[in-house]
């Protein structure tokens, strides 16, 4: 009831409650309460979910996979009438599409490696007449959702749509930035390939929880040591779990089909720093989006460490953490590179001298991504490619690719790269 006290006009409810006595004894108000819990209850459970894509069971995905492209040695531009040397620098990007496969019936040399590399890919697991041939192959690191940018890298290196171009995504494609899904389907229209990041992962498991679905396994089969995300018991509604709401059964069915480690082959091993001196043996060519851990063989790998590594811990260098600032008894972890270099190189040293002439590769070269703080660090066995375009800095490539060349007088094979950047 309103009361009137001198000046002051007040509402007595007769009660602690804030709520006035007419509208708590009110059945109309309280039946139009219950409606709206009711409506907003149906809305929530029934009405938002159909506005989601269909849910789909995402498929166990392959741990290691092999790059379904071969690099075949391309015949380059001569110089004075003769094939390039093999320390002669890289500075222009050289036109591809004018550039024409070797072809064994004119070059020995050509016939004699393609019998190398059929041989390598029989050690491997591999078959060389079931994989495509490929003038270059194209690593870009983390795009994070930056479409524009990733468009006018691929301009910029003139990609053909993966005629005789081999893309590779190096993880974290998606998240942070503004087309994360206009990302994913730009790769499945143009023929990308990717590898799988902390950020595709997340995203899975927030797709597995919304659509009450069982998150991939992924599967080691050389081994049968498999490996599973770690699952939160219920996920927030953040920008993962917004982004993970909006994929379809066609984006799971590309992103099942990319593996979180992709052997690439024989790539480039230079032994300084301008990247123009040749060792004598390339090296293993992987693909990962964070690391590896040295003591671990390939098929031994975890999930979530090869997603989210960036250094060691002390003493033995063997577990790994994603702060760089962490330590173990004031002793400061390292950069795994650090240490996957040191071990590679030993490897090298110790067997370089027992190889046999059909041998094509000596060590292991890692491309990753993931660590935009140091961004693109180049060395002898580690090369990282995360330059930090969604924060405004660079979308970086490396472009991997095989040509006949000539050292003394002497037709060789030589692998060769080059990095490419745009501005973000």
């Amino acid at each position: 009831m309103l009361a009137n006290d001198e000046e002051y006009i007040y509402l007595d409810t007769q009660s602690d409650s804030l709520i006035p006595d007419y509208i708590r004894d009110s059945k109309l108000v309280k039946l139009i309460i219950v409606i709206t819990l009711c409506v907003f209850v149906y809305i929530m459970i029934i009405i938002l979910p159909n506005l989601a894509p269909e849910g789909v069971q995402i498929p166990d995905i392959k741990m290691v996979k092999s790059s379904n492209t071969y690099l075949h040695p391309i015949i380059p531009e001569k110089f004075k009438g003769k094939q390039p040397d093999p320390e002669d620098p890289v500075e222009v990007i050289p036109n591809f599409k004018s550039l024409e496969y070797a072809s064994t019936s004119l070059s020995s040399t050509v016939k004699k490696h393609l019998n190398k590399l059929s041989q390598y890919e029989e050690k491997h697991g591999g078959n060389l007449d079931s994989k495509r041939r490929a003038k270059r192959m194209i690593l870009i690191g983390d795009v994070h959702g930056s479409l524009k940018q990733l468009k006018k890298l691929l301009t910029r290196v003139e990609y053909d749509n993966g005629k005789d171009d081999h893309v590779i995504l190096l993880g974290d494609f998606t998240n942070k930035g503004p087309d994360s899904i206009e990302v994913i389907n730009y790769a499945i229209e143009h023929n990308l390939d990717c590898i799988l990041g902390n950020h595709e992962l997340a995203m899975m498991k927030r797709y597995s929880q919304f659509h009450g679905v069982k998150p991939p396994t992924f599967i080691n089969h050389e081994t049968n040591v498999n490996s599973t995300l770690k699952m939160k018991e219920a996920y927030d509604l953040d920008e993962l779990m917004k982004l993970a709401k909006k994929i379809t059964p066609e984006h799971i069915n590309f992103l099942s089909k990319c593996s979180p480690i992709k052997k690439l082959g024989p790539v480039p091993h230079y032994t300084n720093g301008k990247q123009n001196k040749h060792a004598k043996y390339q090296a293993d060519g992987v693909a990962v989006h964070a690391g590896l851990v040295w003591s671990k063989g390939i098929h031994h790998q975890d999930i979530e460490e090869v997603t989210t590594m960036r250094n060691l811990l002390p003493p033995n260098w063997e577990i790994p953490t994603d702060d760089r600032k962490d330590k173990v008894g004031g002793v400061k972890s390292v950069a795994w590179t650090k240490i996957w270099n040191e071990k590679q190189r030993e490897i090298y040293e110790k067997d370089v001298d027992s190889l046999k002439d059909t041998d094509l590769t000596l060590g292991t070269k890692i491309f990753y991504g993931h660590d935009a703080k140091r961004g693109v660090v180049t060395k002898e066995f580690s090369n990282g490619l995360d330059s930090g375009c969604v924060y405004g800095k660079q979308l970086t490539a490396v472009i991997i690719w095989a040509q006949l060349s000539e050292v003394k007088g002497q037709e060789i094979v030589v692998y060769k790269q080059m990095q490419v950047d745009v501005n973000c």
